[in-house]
């Protein structure tokens, strides 16, 4: 199998970046995949608060400093005009359509178009289930399909749902194809931002211009407080260009992940990373 240089990206929230930036948990997640990323990328992203913002990213530059990440990006400032027209996305119209669910992850992946073939994303409040190298085998399963554009990694709760919803299998993937159904049987599905992993120049370009009539088409699939987001993006890419799209099958419990929405308590977060709670393997991966 080819060697393929593959790239962590997680981003932090005004919600979350005091926990996702915890120098102990961050090593522990990055550490929890025993690989050896091209890059590893912090995203600091939704912070509109600029004290807050100026602590994060000090935060994040500690990261740095320890040799824990190795790139910060500040999605703001990263998603300029010329940024946003190489996914063909008007600039204005992505400011004015709620695009918080999406700078992110257009950011980590415009960002490492050059510097890597794949990007691992996980969100900063998802976590592994327990410790292992298991990218190698995943990726030569990836390898074998060039119409497959990445994978999701299956959360704990989507175990047995992702057997049902999925259009054919492998040996390694659920696969989908083809446009989302409303039947529960092979309905079909798409990235969940909670954790992918996606080509960073796939064989196709990516090409996200679609206008709010064109995306209307998917509006039932996600709740009305996050569309667009680059969820719906990658759907609307992959039926344009017929491509597919897969949930990996887990080997011997690996890599399931979990999911803990963070408390919106400034004090209550506080508190319970200095209890331990978000670095202790309640919400977070030890690796032994």
């Amino acid at each position: 199998m080819k060697k393929y240089k593959i790239a962590f990206a997680t981003h932090a929230y005004y919600k979350d970046w005091r926990v996702v930036l915890n120098p102990k948990r961050f090593e522990e997640i990055v550490k929890s995949h025993k690989y050896d990323f091209e890059r590893i990328v912090i995203i600091i992203n939704n912070i509109n608060n600029k004290s807050e913002k100026r602590k994060a990213i000090s935060a994040a530059e500690i990261l740095l400093e320890k040799g824990i990440a190795t790139d910060v990006l500040i999605s703001d400032e990263y998603l300029t005009k010329d940024v946003l027209s190489y996914f063909n996305i008007d600039y204005n119209f992505f400011w004015k359509n709620n695009p918080y669910f999406s700078t992110a992850q257009l950011s980590a992946l415009h960002y490492l178009r050059n510097k890597a073939d794949f990007v691992l994303h996980m969100s900063g409040d998802v976590w592994l289930e327990k410790c292992g190298e298991w990218i190698s085998g995943a990726l030569a399963g990836l390898e074998r399909d060039d119409d497959m554009l990445g994978f999701n990694l299956c959360r704990n709760i989507y175990i047995d749902k992702y057997p049902i919803w999925a259009i054919e299998e492998n040996d390694k993937f659920w696969i989908s194809y083809g446009k989302l159904s409303e039947n529960e049987e092979k309905r079909g599905f798409g990235l969940s931002d909670h954790a992918y992993i996606i080509k960073t120049n796939p064989k196709i370009d990516y090409d996200f211009g679609f206008d709010l009539k064109e995306l209307e088409g998917y509006n039932a699939y996600w709740p009305s407080y996050a569309r667009p987001c680059f969820e719906m993006y990658i759907r609307a890419f992959l039926d344009r260009k017929k491509l597919k799209y897969g949930a990996l099958k887990p080997q011997n419990g690996l890599p399931i992940t979990k999911h803990k929405n963070f408390s919106n308590s400034k004090i209550k977060s506080l508190f319970y990373l200095l209890a331990g709670y978000y670095t202790n393997g309640k919400y977070s991966t030890i690796c032994s």
